[in-house]
């Protein structure tokens, strides 16, 4: 049945209910033509110690937030085609090919890939935690501890952390119709405040983007807040290896890591 309410907004055109849920102007700046530029500084991306091969990017998030699909998605830029390199089923949604987190017990020496004694290339240097933007309110509050447990200690060590907000396109039809309109979505704003008190990261440090699951061929949009996201995680990583007095490393691998239940 429902109310006269609902009934008349059922029966507005839906371009009028999805222009009402957006602001006239993007709240932050996108640079939608920059992605060559973008990509060519990333590339050009030079260490300045040659005893530092890697910086390590530990990828934390809930199962089927996007960590496997975003690790896919930059490097189909990089590679400039589709690619497959980190491995996702989603036919097994509710599982993980990744590390399980136990914060009550952390790693010991008998563990696989333990180092008592770790080297600054060996530390992981940005914390990057995936939030699936359609999922927000549904995540356990006991998944969203763990991970606050994991960003605490991160604190703590003075490692960086960033925020990417996954499946914007599916959380917000506005912005499934037109990528470009993520700023201007009310609705993923909102869901970046509520990942922000989550989580407690700050705004400016999370970062929305649509990850590629169903292309076969590169969609510029899609890379320029892909690489966006990967410039901001690159920044705040040479912040730290600044005070670490390390010097800048270039981005060749990724350290993965989920949280599961």
């Amino acid at each position: 049945m429902g109310t006269v309410e609902s009934r008349q907004s059922l029966s507005q055109p839906i371009s009028a209910l999805t222009k009402s849920k957006a602001y006239k102007e993007p709240w932050r700046k996108t640079p939608w033509g920059g992605r060559e530029e973008l990509l060519t500084g990333l590339k050009a991306y030079v260490p300045r110690n040659a005893d530092i091969e890697h910086v390590r990017i530990l990828l934390d998030g809930p199962v089927g937030a996007g960590k496997s699909s975003f690790i896919n998605s930059i490097n189909n830029i990089f590679q400039n085609k589709t690619t497959s390199k980190a491995l996702a089923d989603s036919a097994m949604a509710d599982q993980s090919f990744t590390i399980t987190f136990n914060p009550i017990s952390p790693l010991t020496e008998g563990d696989r890939g333990y180092n008592d004694n770790p080297s600054s290339s060996d530390r992981a240097h940005c914390l990057v935690s995936l939030m699936p933007a359609d999922k927000i309110s549904l995540i356990d509050d006991d998944v969203v501890k763990k991970m606050r447990t994991i960003r605490l200690v991160a604190r703590d060590l003075g490692i960086p952390q960033v925020v990417i907000l996954t499946r914007v396109d599916l959380a917000c039809p506005l912005v499934k119709k037109n990528l470009k309109e993520v700023y201007q979505s009310k609705y993923i704003k909102n869901m970046m405040k509520t990942c922000s008190i989550r989580l407690g990261v700050p705004v400016n440090c999370i970062l929305p983007v649509k990850n590629y699951h169903e292309e076969i061929d590169l969609d510029k949009d899609m890379d320029v807040l892909l690489l966006r996201a990967l410039k901001q995680i690159i920044d705040f990583g040479d912040d730290f290896l600044k005070e670490m007095a390390v010097p800048v490393l270039t981005i060749t691998s990724v350290c993965t890591m989920s949280v599961t239940v």
